[in-house]
């Protein structure tokens, strides 16, 4: 849980694409979470679950299997889809608008 006192603070805490804007563009609310600093930016430019598939170096972040488990228990609809994909969605639509930027 992230203390109310520190959501803010922007030296902690991001919000970050859960499937990254450079490889989907989807700036809606079910694409996006909040999260450690040092974590969005190791997580870099790969899906959550990529991210997961190869593992932290930041020992307080859930294993794979853990983290698969804890969003089956915290979240539905799409930012659960989100959150599980393991490669990132093929939608022509949302292709061609990245596409054309």
């Amino acid at each position: 849980p992230i203390p109310l006192s520190d959501l803010f603070n922007r030296e902690r805490y991001d919000i970050d694409h859960i499937i990254p804007q450079s490889r989907y563009f989807d700036d809606s609310f079910t694409n996006k979470v909040i999260c450690e600093k040092a974590v969005n930016k190791e997580k870099s430019n790969r899906t959550a679950m990529e991210y997961f598939e190869t593992g932290s170096s930041i020992p307080s972040v859930f294993s794979k299997e853990d983290f698969i488990d804890h969003i089956n228990k915290r979240f539905e609809g799409q930012k659960r889809k989100n959150l599980l994909a393991t490669k990132v969605p093929n939608d022509p639509v949302v292709r061609q608008i990245k596409e054309t930027q």
